[in-house]
């Protein structure tokens, strides 16, 4: 059914948590769900308190997260669907290592990412033996880095650039000229700081 999101749990440190199910086509996404504190269940004016060494943790407390990023998207687009609203939280995902292979997305929910303007990077049409010239729009004046990666966990930058007013700036890869026109690399969009979206490329 594709209104239901499965969600794992991840610690403080961005591992999946060790009670958390996780699986490559039926869980989704992570949250955080370790060291929670919370109203406790035998006092209607109780709380547990967690500490680094003790808390509570689990898919209960991750799930009510994922649950509360859709009802603030879908506050801030009223006029999009569940799918779009459910696509919008998945693309912000932020990749983690320990969810590599572990979900659907291979990343951890960032709510603000979510609701910022939507990045997307494309590639402009050139010939075969002209680098390779990539577009991003991702709202206005918003500060970006590209950055390559061959294995997903060393990332280098690329390019920084601040979007111009009308949100988008281009960047030609001058390493490219012998990539086929057409392919992009594994380039990702970092906003100072994290990741912001992917795009691919091959021959690289």
């Amino acid at each position: 059914m594709d209104n239901i999101v499965s969600v794992a749990y991840t610690t403080r440190n961005d591992d999946l948590g060790s009670l958390s199910y996780y699986g490559p086509t039926n869980v989704d996404l992570g949250a955080p769900g370790d060291q929670v504190s919370s109203t406790y269940t035998n006092e209607d004016n109780g709380y547990f308190i967690s500490t680094p060494v003790s808390g509570v943790s689990g898919t209960s407390f991750a799930a009510p997260m994922v649950t509360g990023a859709c009802a603030l998207m879908l506050a801030k687009y009223p006029a999009e669907n569940y799918q779009q609203i459910i696509a919008r939280i998945f693309q912000a995902t932020d990749p983690v290592p320990a969810l590599a292979g572990k979900c659907l997305t291979g990343g951890r929910l960032n709510l603000w990412k979510a609701l910022s303007p939507p990045l997307n990077l494309v590639s402009i049409p050139g010939t075969n033996g002209t680098p390779i010239q990539l577009r991003l729009s991702a709202g206005a004046n918003r500060t970006c880095v590209i950055q390559f990666s061959a294995d997903l966990i060393t990332w280098s930058p690329l390019f920084t650039n601040i979007t111009a007013s009308n949100g988008m700036f281009d960047f030609v890869d001058d390493d490219s000229t012998n990539v086929p026109s057409g392919s992009i690399g594994r380039l990702p969009l970092h906003s100072v700081g994290q990741i912001l979206a992917f795009a691919s490329r091959t021959g690289v």
